[in-house]
């Protein structure tokens, strides 16, 4: 029995040792197994830490990637503008600070352009680049460089061109839209992608609309006779007119201005030319043109565009009122829209206006002009020598609404606008002041101009006096001749008889003869004026307003050249004693004449009491 007792313990202890074994074992592992945990734990961190840090730095070389493509990208366009800036830029003349490429060249899209640019603007959608109605900047950037990188017509296709061709596919929707769903009895076949319409439809469009009418005629509907409503001949001429119409004005737009030869190359083909070539288009010369055209962009606000460069800007305006040429036929000659033709003209006339503001005005070198027409010549001297210039009007030919022509008709028997013009021995305008309708007198003009402060008139100060004609009042400062019926005075009387019928008969008249032949000056100016710009004598029909900044912008250009190139030929032919200018006012100091008083022959302010005369 005590040794079956010993047994069992012994088997207890065994077991109890066993169980104190296995114990110890599990604490093991489950320190081991926390161990290889917390290990791991580590060891993820340390990765995840490294998986952040990777992430950080591919970012950062995904922005530094980002920025080289930006740079290529705008070095790309730079090249393609550079081309394009080459080519337009007339040869001899520098590039101006801050001009933009021209696009000479009318772009003619085919369907694969048209595909083209169709997926390349849906994958920028797609990414996200239109952020309202139309692609933002990054957008239109890739849209070029892809475009000309697949078509390989970064020359001639610029980023405007593409922006115009997305504004026409923009109103072309609009049309589609409006005919599948404004027009009732007008329907959209899916599976033929046509317009389908009844035969009512096209009935009463052919009635109501005339362009559907073209050479025939809708048989009208009769009771007796309803075969007439469907005839299919005059039907499918009907129908066949109005697609082909529709087709044409809308989807397929044919160019009209598609030369070859643009406005970019005309320009540079007159710089490259003779010299005779750009003095009979612009009227002149060519360093003068090309100092015009940058006095013009510098300092009276001229700015080019993308698509014109400022010579051929200033070149449309010149030719206009050099040649008084119509918008049609300026558009012929420079390849262009009548809209562009339009703004550009108007845009040059404004910055031309603001140049007159510093070219029209007296100048400390009023009498140092060459010839015989100065007070300094032997035959006025000393009479005229505080002469500091002349003043007369002058009429030039204006474009008026019927209902406002009354006050505009004056001796010419149409249609004008009275101009006060001052001008010294120089052959320059000092002052002028247009506007005034031709029924004005001229003396009215000129007190209006003397009284009103804000037109700065330049007044004569001490001695100095202005020669005037007849049609003015003699005062101080402003002298005019002896009036009378047998007083002459127009060098044209004198030069009527012969032998001593020549010779002034009397001191007044020795006066009048020497009036009359020094102030010839503003004949010769006005002579060389209107033989420069010949829209003078048939001004197009603008608002009286343009049509009177046109006349003082010409002034202003006339002054330009003389102060230029004193040398111009047609100063030269205007310095010479025998020249008799196109439009002399004899007739016309005739006709002023007669509305004063004939019979006044008394003496003005002494005018003969120097012994000489």
């Amino acid at each position: 029995m005590v040794d079956k007792l010993l047994k069992e313990k012994a088997r207890l202890e065994r077991l109890q040792g066993e169980n104190n074994i296995l114990k110890n074992t599990l604490k093991d592992k489950d320190f081991l197994h926390a161990k290889n945990i917390k290990a791991k734990d580590s060891e993820i961190s340390f990765l995840k830490g490294e998986v952040a840090n990777s992430t950080s730095q591919l970012e950062i070389a995904n922005q530094k990637a980002e920025s080289l493509h930006t740079e290529i990208d705008d070095v790309k366009m730079s090249r393609a503008q550079s081309k394009i800036r080459q080519r337009d830029q007339p040869s001899g003349a520098a590039p101006p600070v801050g001009a933009t490429p021209s696009a000479s060249f009318a772009a003619k899209w085919g369907d694969e352009e048209h595909d083209l640019f169709v997926r390349l603007c849906y994958g920028q959608v797609v990414k996200g680049n239109r952020p309202n109605t139309t692609l933002n900047k990054e957008g239109w950037k890739a849209v070029y460089l892809q475009f000309a990188a697949r078509s390989g017509k970064d020359t001639v296709w610029d980023l405007r061109k593409l922006k115009n061709h997305s504004d026409a596919m923009r109103e072309d929707y609009k049309i589609f839209r409006k005919s599948k769903f404004g027009q009732t009895g007008l329907g959209w076949n899916e599976l033929t992608k046509q317009f389908e319409a009844s035969d009512e439809w096209w009935k009463e469009k052919i009635k109501s609309n005339h362009a559907y009418q073209y050479d025939f005629e809708i048989p009208n509907e009769t009771e007796e006779d309803e075969s007439n409503l469907l005839d299919w001949q005059t039907v499918c001429r009907a129908a066949t007119y109005t697609l082909v119409y529709y087709y044409e004005s809308f989807v397929h737009k044919e160019p009209c201005h598609d030369s070859i030869r643009t406005g970019g190359k005309l320009i540079d083909e007159i710089m490259k030319g003779n010299e005779i070539r750009c003095y009979q288009d612009f009227r002149m010369s060519k360093d003068i043109f090309i100092s015009f055209c940058r006095i013009l962009v510098d300092r009276y606000g001229l700015v080019p565009t993308q698509g014109m460069s400022e010579y051929e800007e200033v070149g449309i305006f010149l030719m206009t009122v050099a040649h008084g040429c119509g918008n049609r036929l300026m558009q012929e000659m420079w390849n262009h829209s009548g809209e562009t033709i339009s703004r550009h003209f108007h845009s040059v006339l404004q910055a031309v206006c603001r140049l007159a503001s510093d070219y029209i005005k007296p100048a400390s070198n009023y009498n140092t002009g060459c010839g015989y027409h100065t007070p300094q010549h032997e035959r006025y001297h000393p009479y005229f020598e505080d002469a500091i210039g002349a003043i007369d009007g002058t009429h030039i030919k204006c474009r008026v609404k019927e209902t406002e022509r009354t006050p505009y008709f004056g001796r010419k028997g149409y249609t004008t606008q009275n101009i006060l013009a001052i001008c010294d021995f120089n052959l320059c305008f000092t002052f002028a002041w247009g506007g005034w309708e031709g029924g004005a007198h001229d003396s009215r003009i000129l007190n209006e101009a003397t009284t009103q402060g804000n037109l700065n008139f330049p007044h004569p100060s001490g001695n100095k006096f202005y020669l005037v004609n007849a049609g003015y009042a003699h005062k101080k400062g402003y002298m005019a001749p002896y009036k009378g019926s047998s007083i002459r005075y127009h060098l044209a009387d004198f030069r009527r008889g012969d032998g001593s019928e020549r010779v002034p008969r009397n001191p007044k008249e020795k006066y009048n003869h020497l009036h009359s032949s020094c102030i010839m000056v503003i004949e010769r100016t006005f002579g060389v004026w209107k033989a420069r710009f010949a829209i003078l004598a048939n001004m197009p029909m603008y608002k009286i307003d343009t049509q009177t900044d046109i006349v003082l912008s010409t002034m202003a250009i006339h002054n330009y050249i003389r102060k230029s190139n004193c040398s111009d030929s047609a100063f030269r032919t205007a310095e010479r004693e025998s020249y008799i200018p196109p439009d002399s006012t004899t007739t016309t100091n005739r006709s002023r004449e007669s509305e004063i008083d004939e019979t006044d022959e008394t003496d003005y302010d002494g005018r003969c009491n120097n012994p000489n005369f």
